[in-house]
């Protein structure tokens, strides 16, 4: 009963989420869900593995803040002068979602499915309330790309990574989206490209990870910081995170191996959004080994799920099948994955969700 009571606010936000999805224009519905969750990531208490983390650097704005990126920097600094730091989550949650919901408005076949999707399944919509700063340079890097869809324009491109490196260095990986939208990558390539990450992954974990120490050398600080790295990579494997990639992998197998009886059309955006959700299984594939990296590095093109599950058209009941799966997901998120194997007790990070002003 009591984790019942505690997914509530959730399990409300996407009942109201998919009823304003599918009940009004796409124009009012973009503009009423970015100002929703803009309010629900903004306006959270306790909610999330840095939240007190973050809340005390803004508070004595000491010299953590200091290894923050320029633009996150200069906003806690700021929260931190006008002694209100809820600012800082107020504002990178309001442009989070701001450039999430555009970018999803600019590209989608199909809104509410896709908004859907965008909520319910991991490292998504819930990221944004355990790792800020990532987020908001994911969702503005997911914005710009739609540039390079949609009209080819690299310039647009190009300003949105500079703004997003400045937010967060792995940004940059986001250039990775340059190459389907420029390069014609056909099914038979994303499913060698796909089977080799297994096969690096393999050497990777076999090879490279048991001898890092030795490789990188004598030096007492990086051989202490590779023994962390090895420890971390060797447990990270045991952890729910590591359940939520078989999801995407198995999604990315069928729709590479059914293409022709998936997709009804040679579709070239269609093509595009595939190998982009490809380049973003190889990722996860490849830095498998610690789960962190693993999901930063490929959560930039996993998001293209979103705009694909539109397509499934041939698909009998496509739509329920979805909405079923993400539900299932969205629970299994809040609950069994939502602790953090570094944290003592394992606290969950999403539950119990409070609001700051009642606190």
């Amino acid at each position: 009963m009591m984790i019942l009571l505690q997914l509530f606010p959730y399990l409300l936000l996407l009942l109201i989420v998919w009823v304003i999805s599918i009940s009004t224009n796409i124009r009012k519905a973009s503009f009423i869900l970015i100002s929703l969750l803009a309010f629900f990531v903004g306006c959270r208490y306790s909610v999330g593995w840095d939240y007190w983390n973050y809340t005390s650097l803004i508070q004595n704005a000491d010299y953590g803040l200091e290894r923050f990126e320029w633009i996150p920097r200069q906003l806690g600094f700021f929260a931190h002068e006008i002694k209100f730091p809820q600012l800082y989550f107020l504002v990178v949650g309001f442009f989070s979602m701001f450039f999430s919901i555009k970018a999803l408005k600019r590209l989608s076949d199909d809104f509410p499915i896709s908004i859907y999707i965008f909520l319910t399944f991991p490292l998504f919509f819930l990221t944004s309330l355990v790792i800020d700063r990532f987020f908001l340079a994911l969702s503005i890097m997911v914005y710009c790309s739609t540039f390079l869809i949609k009209e080819k324009k690299i310039v647009p491109f190009f300003i949105g990574l500079f703004i997003a490196f400045n937010i967060h260095v792995a940004s940059l990986f986001a250039i990775l989206f340059i190459i389907p939208c420029f390069v014609h990558v056909s099914n038979k390539v994303n499913i060698v490209f796909f089977a080799f990450s297994f096969v690096l992954n393999s050497i990777v974990i076999d090879l490279f990870i048991p001898n890092l120490s030795l490789l990188i050398g004598a030096s007492d600080v990086f051989s202490s910081s590779a023994e962390s790295f090895v420890k971390y990579a060797e447990t990270g494997s045991s952890s729910g995170m590591n359940k939520i990639p078989i999801v995407f992998y198995t999604i990315n197998v069928i729709n590479l191996l059914c293409y022709k009886q998936l997709f009804p059309t040679n579709d070239e955006r269609l093509n595009i959004y595939l190998s982009i959700f490809n380049i973003g299984c190889c990722l996860m594939q490849l830095f498998s080994f610690e789960q962190n990296m693993a999901s930063r590095f490929s959560v930039f093109f996993l998001l293209y799920i979103c705009l694909i599950v539109p397509y499934y058209k041939r698909v009998k009941n496509y739509r329920c099948i979805f909405y079923l799966l993400g539900l299932a997901l969205y629970i299994y998120a809040l609950t069994v994955n939502a602790s953090h194997p570094d944290f003592v007790g394992r606290r969950n990070c999403y539950l119990p969700y409070n609001f700051f002003f009642f606190n």
